[in-house]
């Protein structure tokens, strides 16, 4: 059910899921899409991990996390995506207690989210902190003004 094995193929199925989130900005699909080429270019000498959910061959959730750099054992959360049509049924849950169990496996104690502090984005923060997450930081202004930078943290 899920991969963490990622191929150039799958770049169309990680940019759709992707654009029709809802929940992306084009600056922050083209970043996600940044971290993609660098992981297939790197394969697993890539500092970041992918877990890819699909089910006759459509994709219905992307995740992103790697270890953070000069930390120890501490690993973000990049993205985690989620078809729009699958969001109501646990899938989300699910895999992020995949990507834990993944951090876990690698030396992680604590994951690290970073969110927009936009109303478009208020969904994404009140699901990490239903699985366990908690506010530790706020930056003010970071993206843009008014657009402050949210850091969400979950001890493992």
């Amino acid at each position: 059910m899920f991969r963490d094995q990622v191929h150039h193929s799958d770049r169309s199925k990680i940019f759709n899921l992707f654009s029709h989130s809802g929940q992306f900005s084009p600056r922050e699909i083209s970043y996600a899409m940044a971290l993609f080429d660098s992981h297939t270019q790197y394969g697993n000498d890539s500092v970041n991990h992918f877990i890819l959910q699909e089910k006759d061959h459509d994709l219905h959730s992307c995740a992103c996390y790697g270890p953070m750099p000069l930390s120890e054992n501490r690993f973000q959360l990049y993205w985690l995506a989620i078809d729009h049509h699958h969001r109501k049924a646990g899938l989300s849950k699910t895999i992020e207690q995949v990507i834990e169990d993944k951090v876990r496996h690698l030396g992680g104690v604590k994951i690290f989210i970073e969110a927009s502090s936009l109303p478009r984005h208020e969904s994404l923060r009140h699901f990490h902190e239903s699985c366990g997450y908690r506010l530790v930081a706020v930056v003010p202004d970071y993206y843009a003004q008014g657009d402050h930078k949210v850091w969400l943290a979950k001890d493992l």
